[in-house]
Order: C-alpha cells, then structure tokens, then sequence
C-alpha cells in the first residue's frame, strides 16, 4: 500500500465521475445468449492459462521468480476472519476515552507524514502536535514490517478498552477505528498487494491533478512560500520513486501495456508543454501579495527561485518521467482485469470491501446490483410507458426541456443552501470559495470537484468549476460537491464528532454514496415533476450502478470489454459498440474499484435510506438524514446499527 500523500489527496480532491454514459428514453432491447457469454469468458481463461503454462521460456521463468519474492494470501479472506468476534477490554471510562485519544494521535502522527498533506488538513497543524515538518512529499512506498508492527501494536490496546463504557461518540469512532486497523494488518500482511496496480495511469494517476493542487496552497509567511518551491523542487525526488515503483512492478511481473505506458508519457508529455506558459508562474506572484509585510525584494526573490525550481527540477522530471515510461514499453505486459493476475482475487475483495464500505462480499455486491439495476430499469420504463399512453402527460416534453440549474456554481449553492432547510439538519456558519479551472486543463476535468481544505476549521472549503463542462443540470453537479454534498457532509461530519480521524479516515465509498443519493434528492428542489424527477434518479444512478457491474466483471469476474456491451444490452437495452465504453472501459481496468465507489456506495445508501423509511414510517427525511449523518462514517453496517440507535430513541 502506498504512502498516505497519495491515498489522502484522492479523497481530498473529490470530483464529479470523469465520465458518465448519457441517459435516454428509448432504448433498443438486444438479446444476448449469456450462456454463450460465460462460455465464452471461460475459454478465453482456459486459453489464456494454457498459453502461459507452454510459454515457459527462460524470460517466464525469471518473471515467475520475480513474483514467488511476494506474499500473498492462500485463500480469499472472509469478513469474520479478518474482523473476528472481540471480547471487551477492561479499561473503562474515562481512562478508556484518554487512551482512545492518544492512540488516534499515534495514528495521527504515524501516517501523515508529508508537508503535503499537513498543509492540507490542518489550517493548524500545531494544534495536533505537526510543527516544523520537511517540505516534501513523503515518500511513495513503505516498509510493511513495520506497518504490521504499528497496528499491532494500536490493535493491541485498542482490544483493552471496555467499549461498553464509553459514551455515544467514542463507541462509534472506537467501532471505525477497530475495524479499520484489522483492515490494515490484513493488507500490511501480504507484501503482494503493493505492486499490483499502477501508481502513474493516464486517468486518474496523481500527475493528473498536480498543477491544480499545487494552485491551492496559500502563503500566509515568506517560510510557505520558501516550502512551496521546495515542493515544487521535490517533485524530481517524489516522481523518480514512482517511477521506481512502476519499474519493479515490470520485475515482479505486473507490467502494463503498451498503450498503457505510451498514454501515461503523453500524460507527462502534456504537463512538460506547460514549461513555457504556465499559470502557476502568475499564481505563485500573486499569492505573494498575501504575506504582510513582505518587501519588494523578497517578492523579486523568491519569483526567481521558483522560476528557477520550475525550470530546473519540477518541468524536467515530467519529461524524464516520460522517457522512464517510454522504456517499460516492450515489458510484454497488458491491462487486463485483477481476475487474471497473480494475488488479483484477494486483492480485489480488499479493495472493494475499502472502496465499497462494505462488508458485502462480491457476490453479495453483484447479487444485489443486478437486481437493483434490472428494478430501476423497469421502474424507468414503465414511467415513460405510461407517459405515451397518457395524452395529457408533459413528462417527455418536460425531460427534453428540463433544466436543473440556477446558472453559475455561486447561484446554485446560493438557493441550494436554503431549498435544503426543512430536508436536512442545519450546519455550523462556514465559507466557501470558488474557481475555474484554468483553461490548460479544461479539457480532461470534471464538472465540478470540492477541495476539503484545512479540515480542521470551517471557512477554507473549496469549490472548482469547469466552465467548459456545464450543462442544464449543472445545479445537480453544484448539489453533489456543495449542498447537501460533499462540503455539506464534510462541515456536518467534523462538528459532529471530536475525532477528526471520522473525517480525514472516512471512506470514498461513503462519500460518494452519500452524494450520489442527495444528487438525486435535489432534482425535487428544482423540478415539481415528480415522474420527472424519478427519470433523472434512475438515470444518474443506472450509469453508476451499470459502470459498478463492470468494475465486478472486468476485475472479479474476467470480463472483456465485449462482455461488458453484452451486459448491457442484455439487461438494459443498451445499443452500444465497444467503441462506446472504450473510455470508460480503460479507466476500470487500470484502476480497478473506480466504479465500485460510486456504484455501490450510491446503491448501498439508497438502499439504507429506503429501508428506514420502512422500518420507521412516521421518520421524516429530516428525522431520517439526520440520524444517517450523526452515525458518522464508519462503515455502512455500523451506520446503520447507530443510525436505528437514534430513530429508535435509544
């Protein structure tokens, strides 16, 4: 597992799905022989295991070699193996709560290592013990003795404390925060996980969002300015041991193709085109005018260093990173799903159990993703029937019409902000900015993103628009990073808890299960069609679930982009090539629980919130949403153990 930089700044910097398959009225029903499918599938593997056992050349053997240095699991681990039933402590109250406090300050100082990081988190990192940290970005990879050894030794007195005796808010963070550190030993166990999927793919690797992250710090003194070059510098140290990681991953056997390799230097090749134009030369001027007191001269010097770290470390390793990945071409890799890799099957019930927030397994995750998919299917097509039968109906014209915004990303979150008063609890007074991304990197982001800066006060959130992506349902967009989103979840989360490891050690998963559903919600603050806002959810949620499925398929399962286009024809009617899921497609396979996060999250809460209604039929939503936040972001079973805990009145 890598280092904390690159896992933290993913779950900071939260976007809108890079690409999201278009919804539509009428779609044409393919048939599909899915025993023909599996058949298939079955033969491609058999072909695939016979090639690779009478291929054993001299160059197989030494891969094969490569591969036996790592550990792996001898079986896939079931939940109550990796969580078993824990007897409680002795350690009671408010020893038991003291010791909970000292042990997330251990973790804590453990796994945030980098300035990056403490710059993000904290506007005051002295308050959590973080003072003069060396301006780097921490280092990729780790030593996984000795993160067994740490939480061992967390888990050891974690499994002291008597839970019983503590009060509400320290049983759900010692629930969380017990499960996360089995979950830990269990993946610091096996050195395999670490080399198996890519640290630089051209879609969702950290080179992506660099130049926009790096935008974000702000220099309150002439020291972070002096740390920001210094980071700008470090970058050539950071991206050689990447590059490191990626060329050992070649050795033990995990290459990738080479597209793969060819996309990722053109990724590099693009950020090196910068050198020359780059709008972190005006940025970083700018951000000077911030520092009381400083003098002109200091402006002119540091513009200087860091036109001079610019040229001279940060612009030169993108193209030696570049040329590093030119070369792993010809390593006679391919992308392929973890189904079909060395430790893949265990890997993948790891990363989707963190990715989903799930206990499920994938059966479980795939049982209950087809169903959803085929009901909301139908649900969806019997709405659009009846609107053709009913000549008084204005859905169609309604949906061809439909326009889910109020304009720009201020005037959405403005009446976004009041719509969602009597629908969900209110949060602490708080301020937001917002920008554009800038024009250079357009082209290859989201809608939208919200940046959890400074997670430790209230008024440094972040709001990024993409002016080149807005639609009629751009207020939908503002809904999922602003209110009731993202900002919306993250203010609500860190005054709702004295543990800021809820906040900074919460789930993807969870996040965007959360944001999926209110994206959803809050077509009724905009439309008073409720057939039509019933067509919106079901769309929205149909792409997450469907691209969730392949996630599965392609990684649990061993489908091929082929069997992904006959899934969807064959459950939903999709007229569609390969070519339309190309995209798509790649991004799975390289990053492997991309879809399962949103996908799985979003089907897991709408399951969650459905089910309370059911079980609570006098609960409003504001009764019902209220108790799902102040369950905090331990996992969905715990959520919804704590969340039934506080609708029941106990």
């Amino acid at each position: 597992m890598k280092r904390f930089t690159k896992a933290l700044v993913s779950l900071i910097l939260i976007m809108s799905m890079l690409f999201a398959m278009s919804g539509c009225f009428i779609k044409d029903l393919f048939g599909d022989d899915s025993d023909e499918t599996r058949r298939r599938r079955r033969n491609r593997r058999t072909e695939e295991t016979t090639e690779e056992t009478t291929e054993e050349t001299s160059e197989e053997t030494t891969t094969s070699a490569a591969i036996s240095e790592l550990n792996f699991p001898d079986h896939v681990f079931t939940v109550e193996e990796i969580h078993p039933v824990r007897a409680n402590g002795t350690l009671a109250g408010q020893e038991a709560s003291d010791l909970l406090d000292e042990l997330e300050d251990e973790f804590l100082g453990h796994v945030i290592t980098s300035y990056v990081d403490i710059e993000l988190c904290f506007a005051n990192p002295e308050n959590y013990g973080f003072d003069n940290v060396e301006p780097t970005w921490g280092d990729y990879t780790v030593d996984y003795d000795a993160e067994l050894a740490f939480y061992n030794g967390i888990l050891d007195e974690l499994l002291t404390i008597d839970k019983e005796s503590l009060d509400r808010s320290d049983r759900i963070f010692f629930d969380k925060f017990l499960y996360d550190t089995e979950e830990a030993i269990y993946g610091y166990s096996y050195d395999g996980f670490e080399y198996i999927t890519s640290g630089f793919n051209a879609l969702t690797g950290p080179q992506c969002d660099l130049v926009l992250l790096l935008d974000v710090f702000e220099f309150d003194t002439v020291e972070d300015a002096e740390n920001y070059i210094a980071l700008v510098t470090d970058i050539d140290r950071y991206y050689d041991q990447i590059c490191d990681y990626e060329e050992a991953r070649v050795d033990y056997g995990y290459a990738s193709s080479d597209t793969a390799y060819e996309d990722i230097a053109v990724s590099f090749d693009n950020l090196a085109a910068m050198e020359d134009n780059c709008f972190l030369y005006d940025t970083f001027a700018s951000r000077l005018d911030n520092i009381e007191g400083i003098t002109d001269d200091q402006k002119a010097a540091l513009i200087e260093q860091h036109d001079s770290a610019m040229h001279d470390s940060f612009f030169p390793e993108f193209v030696e990173c570049a040329s590093r990945m030119r070369a792993l071409i010809g390593s006679s890799g391919s992308d392929t799903g973890l189904y079909y890799l060395e430790g893949g099957e265990a890997y993948c019930d790891y990363i989707y159990r963190a990715l989903s927030n799930s206990t499920m397994t994938i059966e479980e995750m795939t049982t209950q993703l087809d169903e959803t998919i085929t009901n909301s299917y139908n649900t969806e097509m019997e709405i659009i029937a009846a609107a053709y039968d009913d000549p008084n109906s204005t859905l169609i014209a309604d949906y061809m019409a439909a326009d889910f915004s109020q304009g720009d990303m201020s005037a959405n979150l403005t009446f976004l902000e009041g719509a969602i008063a009597t629908d969900f609890p209110g949060i602490p007074p708080h301020a937001y900015h917002t920008f554009d991304v800038p024009e250079e990197l357009q082209e290859n982001f989201s809608p939208a993103a919200y940046l959890g800066y400074h997670l430790d006060v209230n008024d440094d959130n972040l709001l990024i628009t993409n002016p080149a992506s807005v639609s009629s349902n751009f207020g939908l967009t503002c809904a999922h990073e602003g209110y009731p989103g993202h900002m919306y979840q993250s203010l609500y989360t860190r005054n709702a808890t004295e543990h800021i490891y809820m906040v900074i050690n919460d789930s993807i998963g969870y996040n965007e299960g959360w944001t999926t559903y209110v994206e959803a919600y809050s077509a009724r603050y905009f439309s008073d069609n409720t057939d039509l806002n019933t067509i919106i959810a079901i769309e929205n949620s149909l792409n997450t679930l469907l691209m969730a499925r392949f996630d599965i398929g392609i990684h649990a399962e061993g489908w091929d982009i082929d069997d992904c286009v006959a899934y969807a024809s064959s459950t939903l009617g999709y007229s569609l090539a390969a070519s339309d899921l190309q995209e798509i497609y790649n991004i799975i396979v390289l990053d492997p629980g991309y879809a399962v996060k949103y996908g799985i999250g979003n089907m897991i809460t709408n399951s969650i919130m459905s089910q309370a209604h059911i079980d609570f039929p006098d609960a409003t939503d504001l009764q019902i949403h209220t108790a799902y936040l102040n369950a905090l972001t331990g996992t969905y079973e715990q959520i919804t153990y704590y969340m039934y805990e506080e609708l029941s009145g106990n």
